[in-house]
């Protein structure tokens, strides 16, 4: 019994414990690479020697990157950053605040580096708070970046940029922060900071995520913006209307804000579509149950999606007493909530969602996935089509209705897609 049971467990943990502290300097040598690469304003390459891969609905040419590895946010091999194009440059943050902007050409793309000041507002001790809070929770984590950059956004001559922000000691919530765009130094101030945060190490769930952060940041329009909000994992704040938490907002640009819907987990996609007067919203379900939902925005009541009542998918881990207080009905309508447009069993990440034509929309999620469908009556989802690509999609940004930017963090690399 101890040779067979015991011993070969030793070893197992002995051997899991090597990898983990070898994976943590793995990490901690690409964290101070980027800090390197952020201080003294390098220049960040990428370069298009393939041919177009022929993905059925679409061409992809892919710009694969020097070895000048971005940390990631999911693992620490290369690498996370979000992209958006904006006036015919191509723009990119890194997950720890590495701003840079180059001009869209055939063979490659070089970044320059614009100085900021992200650093004042999410820096190296947020970085390295990872271990502390989600060894707490997950036994061992040597993976990416907890507390990081969630989103860019450009528009209107301004940067807008959301981020885990540590809002009292241990007690997180998503904040935003904005400058006026130029090439020599941007200047970030507060446009949102909640006041309400949630603890990670004391609360009433004795759980936390800080990947349950949402963060995706549209344009409203010239004075708002609208901003989605994970529940960091503490539930029962999505179906609190005190709480910012689990919610997507509309924030004023002095800072007031109001919730636009509640009742959801994880909100990694957004898009406005000013023509029809809707929101759509992609979220990120549990273990399984990712959700496309549509918001009316000429609804006068607050619309609830049901989080953590309702759900398609299930608990990660499940006890008797979580199972009652977020029972995680399959039905939301039954329940008094809004039913998704379409939900994924099991979940496939679901994280960007954008307009590519009249009523004709394209995503992308986490595990490669790339999809476009139809929507029909304002209320239906047609033509559904997807096709998976080996590498997992940060960021997707438009540069025009057939051509699109997405961010491949399993290689650090950046894609153009060509509809067809």
């Amino acid at each position: 019994i101890i040779k067979n049971f015991i011993f070969p467990f030793r070893v197992i943990n002995e051997k899991n414990l090597e990898i983990y502290n070898q994976e943590l300097k793995y990490r901690e040598a690409i964290l101070k690479n980027d800090l390197v690469l952020k201080k003294f304003l390098f220049d960040i390459y990428f370069f298009n020697e393939q041919n177009l891969i022929d993905l059925g609905f679409a061409d992809l040419k892919i710009y694969s990157s020097e070895p000048q590895i971005l940390a990631g946010i999911q693992r620490p091999e290369p690498g996370s950053a979000y992209i958006e194009y904006y006036k015919d440059e191509l723009y990119l943050l890194s997950s720890i605040g590495i701003f840079a902007k180059a001009k869209v050409e055939n063979k490659n793309l070089v970044f320059k580096q614009i100085e900021n000041n992200i650093g004042k507002f999410i820096n190296e001790k947020h970085f390295r708070k990872t271990d502390k809070i989600s060894a707490r929770f997950q036994n061992s984590w040597p993976y990416g970046i907890w507390f990081s950059i969630k989103d860019l956004k450009i528009f209107n001559e301004r940067v807008y940029v959301s981020f885990t922000d540590e809002i009292k000691e241990d007690c997180w919530n998503t904040s935003v922060i904005s400058a006026n765009l130029n090439s020599e130094k941007l200047d970030f101030k507060y446009v949102f900071k909640p006041k309400d945060c949630a603890n990670a190490i004391t609360n009433v769930d004795n759980e936390f995520n800080a990947f349950q952060s949402g963060g995706r940041i549209v344009d409203y329009d010239e004075n708002n913006i609208l901003l989605s909000v994970g529940d960091y994992r503490l539930r029962s704040n999505a179906q609190n209307k005190k709480s910012s938490l689990g919610k997507i907002l509309k924030i004023n640009l002095n800072g007031e804000f109001k919730p636009i819907s509640m009742g959801h987990r994880n909100p990694q996609g957004l898009l406005i579509d000013k023509t029809n007067k809707f929101v759509l919203a992609t979220e990120h379900g549990p273990r399984g149950g990712d959700e496309i939902n549509l918001i009316n925005l000429e609804r006068n009541s607050l619309p609830n999606y049901g989080w953590p009542i309702s759900s398609y998918g299930v608990h990660y881990t499940s006890t008797a007493k979580k199972n009652k207080k977020y029972p995680l009905h399959k039905s939301h309508k039954d329940h008094g909530y809004i039913e998704p447009l379409k939900y994924f069993t099991p979940s496939i990440g679901i994280s960007e969602i954008l307009k590519v034509g009249d009523n004709k929309f394209f995503g992308t999620a986490l595990n490669g996935t790339m999809y476009k469908f139809d929507i029909q009556n304002k209320n239906e989802i047609v033509n559904f089509s997807s096709v998976k690509i080996p590498q997992r999609i940060r960021d997707a940004t438009l540069k025009n209705e057939k051509e699109i930017f997405i961010y491949l963090e399993t290689t650090a690399s950046i894609g153009l897609l060509r509809l067809k």
